[in-house]
C-alpha cells in the first residue's frame, strides 16, 4: 500500500475512454461537492485477520478507521507498504470525509455517522 493504478497499457480500450481513471488504492478524490476516500478492502481484511475484532462487520471496522483517523493501521506490520520518511500517507486528515467505502466485503453494508 498504496498500490499504484493498474497500468494503462494492459486495458488499451478502456484507456480511450474519458470516463475511466486508473487511480491508486486507497483513492481519495471529490465528486458532487462531496469528500471520498475508497479502497480495495485489504485494510478491513486485515484488520480483521490479525486482530480481535473477527466478530465484528466490516462496517464497524470502517467507522474504528474513521475515529482513529488512519486508513490502514495494520501497515506496514502485516499489511505490506512502502516505507515514507515524510509523514504518513494513510492518516485522514480533518474535516473527515463524507463518504468512506471499502470494496470486496463479503456483504453490502453501510451507516450513516454524523460528526459534530
Amino acid at each position: 500500500m498504496p498500490q499504484q493504478p493498474v497500468n494503462s497499457f494492459m486495458f488499451p480500450e478502456l484507456s480511450k475512454t474519458e470516463t475511466i481513471n486508473f487511480v491508486t488504492n486507497p483513492h481519495n478524490f471529490a465528486m458532487a461537492g462531496l469528500e471520498f476516500i475508497g479502497t480495495s478492502g485489504q485494510n478491513i481484511h486485515d484488520m480483521m485477520t490479525f486482530s480481535r475484532l473477527k466478530s465484528y462487520e466490516p462496517v464497524d471496522c470502517l467507522k474504528m478507521l474513521l475515529e482513529i483517523r488512519h486508513v490502514c493501521p495494520t501497515a506496514p506490520d502485516t499489511l505490506r507498504s512502502f516505507p515514507f520518511r515524510n509523514g504518513d500517507p494513510f492518516i485522514i486528515n480533518d474535516p473527515a470525509p463524507d463518504v468512506f467505502f471499502a470494496g470486496c466485503q463479503p456483504k453490502y453494508q453501510e451507516q450513516i455517522i454524523y460528526q459534530h
